[in-house]
């Protein structure tokens, strides 16, 4: 028995009911006997399927006769080449030029055929390899904006670099992170961070910048002077007992005072000064 899911487009950009689909990479699936089967993911097409969204996005379903157009084929012709070669089929002039010459009368048919001719020579020169993506947003003059609303992969753009747009979608991710585990706290009925924050003051206040120690060490020392008078940890923390005994000491931020006997006579004036 033999399931037909939704069909994939065809390797010359029409769906089987000739309109422009946006289909995921995997766009066809068979089972065979309870086997479901995949096509394989092509940059070619993927990419094409990026130019064909940037076109119908700018200037419809079909490319008009303006001074950018050949931009586009251009683009075009590469992805056909590199389909060819992803199915090891020759890449040939005329095999790039046969399916060129589909695509255009479909999305661009007012384009000279001759200069149609001259962009499948050049891409088959190419031996099948597209051009790099920040290559190609520059060419097609693609801004991060438009990028992101059109949720372009495989081009890049023009006025945001690779590793400045890796840096917001990391930022992105880490907000959509961050947004998550607030919600989840809050079905849970847990603490917010900013409830948080405000019941645990060495959280908020960070002395151990003031003290001129890491984070680490503030609460480290802070476990010791717990471990030496017997006092609620918590009450340890929410009283400032450390950075009392060095700043009386008068030399703050002084990472050699808790050393020796310096750091006894810190626990001791803490312990007479703070856990009383």
């Amino acid at each position: 028995m033999t399931i037909l899911l939704p069909a994939r487009q065809d390797e010359l950009g029409t769906s089987p009911r000739g309109g422009h689909s946006h289909s995921a990479v995997f766009t066809k699936q068979r089972v065979h006997g309870g086997v479901r089967r995949f096509h394989p993911y092509s940059p070619g097409q993927h990419r094409r399927r990026d130019v064909e969204t940037i076109i119908c996005h700018r200037h419809g379903p079909r490319l008009p006769k303006t001074d950018d157009a050949d931009i586009y084929v251009q683009e075009i012709a590469e992805c056909y080449s590199m389909v060819l070669a992803e199915k090891h089929i020759e890449v040939t002039a005329d095999s790039v030029f046969e399916r060129l010459h589909i695509w255009c009368a479909r999305w661009a048919p007012d384009f000279p055929v001759n200069l149609m001719r001259a962009t499948a020579r050049q891409a088959a020169a190419q031996a099948g390899r597209l051009s790099g993506s920040e290559l190609v947003g520059q060419r097609l003059r693609l801004s991060h904006k438009e990028r992101s609303e059109l949720k372009i992969v495989t081009i890049g753009s023009y006025d945001v670099d690779r590793k400045t747009r890796k840096r917001l979608a990391r930022d992105r991710k880490r907000k959509r992170d961050r947004d998550r585990a607030a919600q989840k706290r809050a079905l849970e009925g847990r603490q917010s961070r900013e409830e948080y924050l405000a019941a645990h003051r060495a959280s908020r206040d960070q002395p151990w910048i003031t003290l001129g120690i890491s984070r680490r060490t503030y609460y480290r020392r802070q476990k010791k002077l717990w471990l030496t008078t017997g006092s609620d940890f918590e009450h340890v923390r929410s009283v400032p007992l450390i950075e009392d005994a060095l700043l009386k000491d008068g030399r703050p931020g002084s990472q050699s005072i808790m050393r020796g006997s310096h750091c006894e006579r810190a626990l001791e004036r803490s312990e007479l000064g703070g856990c009383q």
